[in-house]
């Protein structure tokens, strides 16, 4: 019997942030912004793209509102520049 654990949602989440890292890397010539932010980590790849997201947030604890801003600011950042990178 699986036994849901707050080590196996870590585990599982840094198991999709590495695939849509990789995913994303696909057609944008490798170039996936990402930010480990919050005991997580963002990702970037285009506007648009459903793999852009945060994961992990907040599973290694609390996440400061100092995070947060950065994580507000790397997105805003992005989507400013219309598919542009930073």
């Amino acid at each position: 019997m699986l036994h849901a654990t707050i080590e196996l949602a870590r585990r599982i989440e840094r198991a999709e942030i590495d695939f849509c890292a990789l995913a994303g890397a696909q057609g944008t010539y490798g170039r996936v912004a990402s930010l480990d932010v919050g005991g997580g980590r963002a990702l970037f790849s285009r506007a648009g793209s459903p793999l852009n997201k945060v994961l992990g947030l907040g599973l290694q604890g609390p996440v400061s509102d100092s995070e947060l801003d950065r994580l507000e600011a790397f997105y805003a950042c992005r989507y400013s520049l219309a598919q542009g990178f930073c």
